[in-house]
């Protein structure tokens, strides 16, 4: 007790009291408090706490604030002050191990987050030029897909117009009336015959001229033997028989333009008759078409007027028999 009033009249004895004190009693451990509060006073930064929501250096605990130690000030002038302002060895201590597990545990978080930045980005310089390729791969795919899209665009566009077309012409088809279908019939089979007449008229025409040639002493032509003819096959009747030997045979040249002049005025003819005889035949056609109808009709209309007796028979059969 006499030690401690005696100690209280000095600061400065006192704190160095104190360190003796605690060396003999308790050298393995205040000692250290000793040393890292003068480590404390050399390096203020590595020992003060950071508040979040300060840009100063401080630390509080229990609304005691310990402010900034300008550089210069000794540990012992640190330890004094705190001591004056009520802090104990062992909180001084216990802040200071809070602050070093906080400044080890943030390097040990840099430390982490840096062996991850590096994991990351050893694997993305990895997987550079994988990404490189799939990229120009999708580049090209993009290309490849826009020129395959035009083309289906073009192939549907004509795909609509080929079947406006077919629409077209089946709309066609359906108004062709049975009569134009039978004269564009008729019509081929003509032009297939005039072929073939056609056809004998030229052979006529190439015998002669080999005649001329072989009389007038040419020579380097290819010769058409008699038996030589590009006439197609075909039966032939006793009309067609007739047309050959005496409209398709002459003599000469003027000879041919008759014969020609000839069955032109007789196609004319034969068409006018082909016409009069298909408007007697669709007249007629029609009449028995109307007799039809009529009769039809009047079949119609007595079997209805017979079905209307018997209704009103069944009718009066009804109403006798709700009579009796």
């Amino acid at each position: 007790m006499l030690i401690w009033k005696y100690l209280s009249w000095d600061p400065l004895f006192f704190w160095q009291s104190c360190c003796m004190f605690v060396k003999v009693t308790h050298a393995g451990v205040i000692s250290r408090i000793h040393i890292h509060l003068w480590y404390a006073s050399a390096y203020p930064k590595a020992f003060l706490l950071v508040n979040s929501s300060d840009t100063s250096y401080m630390v509080e605990d229990n609304q005691m604030i310990i402010p900034k130690i300008p550089a210069g000030v000794s540990g012992t002038a640190l330890a004094a002050s705190l001591l004056r302002d009520g802090w104990s060895l062992a909180k001084m201590y216990a802040k200071y191990q809070e602050a070093v597990d906080a400044v080890r545990h943030e390097q040990l978080g840099r430390k982490q987050s840096e062996a991850i930045l590096q994991r990351v980005l050893y694997e993305l310089e990895e997987k550079a030029e994988v990404i490189l390729d799939e990229r120009a791969e999708h580049e090209r795919m993009a290309e490849a897909y826009s020129m395959i899209n035009q083309k289906l665009r073009n192939s549907l566009s004509e795909q609509d117009n080929l079947e406006k077309t077919i629409q077209e012409l089946k709309v066609s088809d359906i108004f062709i009336e049975p009569a134009d279908l039978r004269r564009h019939e008729r019509d081929y089979t003509l032009a297939q015959k005039e072929i073939v007449d056609l056809q004998k008229q030229v052979t006529v025409l190439l015998k002669e001229c080999r005649d001329i040639q072989l009389r007038c002493g040419a020579t380097g032509l290819c010769s058409i033997d008699d038996d030589t003819t590009v006439i197609r096959t075909v039966p032939e009747s006793d009309t067609e028989k007739v047309i050959s030997e005496r409209l398709l045979t002459f003599k000469d040249i003027n000879g041919l333009v008759e014969q020609n002049a000839q069955l032109r005025s007789l196609v004319r003819s034969l068409s006018d008759q082909v016409e009069s005889r298909e408007m007697e035949f669709k007249q007629m056609l029609e009449m028995e078409l109307r007799k039809h109808t009529d009769e039809a009709a009047s079949k119609v209309a007595a079997v209805l007027q017979r079905a209307e007796e018997q209704g009103q028979m069944i009718e009066s059969l009804h109403t006798s028999v709700s009579v009796y």
